[in-house]
């Protein structure tokens, strides 16, 4: 039983010390160069384009659904970190520092020093963060909370296009349930 308390403790204490910062001056890792504002992304045939395996790309939703709700969400404090879904950022920056969103094949440089900002899709934790990027994002934009009257493109990687809804209605119509609830928990 001392052993195992010991090995306890010293893994406990090897990932503080070697913990991934996330933050740069209490924002997540980047959130300064992330667009802040929709026109800062880019646009054709009248719909914002949105890279969600763009690491700025996928920050910006963040970044963007937060700025919107934030006056919806004084009751739990002034600025954007007391937003409840300020911790989407933070995890998607931690998922960044720690290497979670490379290519674990190592088939591609996606995510690697060559390609920093690429977020793989082989990674199960890009995956995941995927859905907590694009469907808040996407039922903020259903609402008018994001871009009012605009119509937003979520590009998908062609290697696993069918795996990742790219739109409202495509979305709504694969996560009913899941759609239904963030268009519930943010509609003003």
């Amino acid at each position: 039983m001392h052993s195992l308390v010991t090995v306890t403790v010293l893994l406990l204490q090897s990932l503080c010390i070697n913990g991934a910062e996330v933050t740069e001056n209490g924002y997540p890792i980047l959130w300064d160069k992330a667009p802040g504002v929709i026109t800062e992304l880019p646009s054709a045939d009248g719909a914002v384009i949105i890279n969600p395996w763009d690491y700025l790309q996928r920050m910006s939703m963040h970044r963007l659904l937060i700025n919107a709700t934030e006056m919806y969400m004084s009751s739990m404090g002034l600025g954007s970190i007391e937003n409840p879904m300020w911790g989407f950022p933070l995890q998607l920056g931690w998922k960044l520092k720690s290497g979670r969103l490379v290519d674990p094949t190592g088939a591609t440089s996606c995510g690697q020093e060559t390609d920093p900002m690429c977020v793989s899709p082989q990674s199960w934790w890009a995956c995941v963060n995927y859905y907590l990027s694009v469907i808040p994002f996407l039922a903020a934009a259903e609402t008018g909370i994001v871009g009012q009257g605009l119509q937003f493109q979520i590009l998908a990687p062609k290697e696993t296009a069918e795996d990742h809804c790219t739109s409202y209605s495509n979305c709504s119509s694969q996560h009913v349930e899941m759609m239904a609830k963030w268009v519930i928990f943010i509609r003003p």
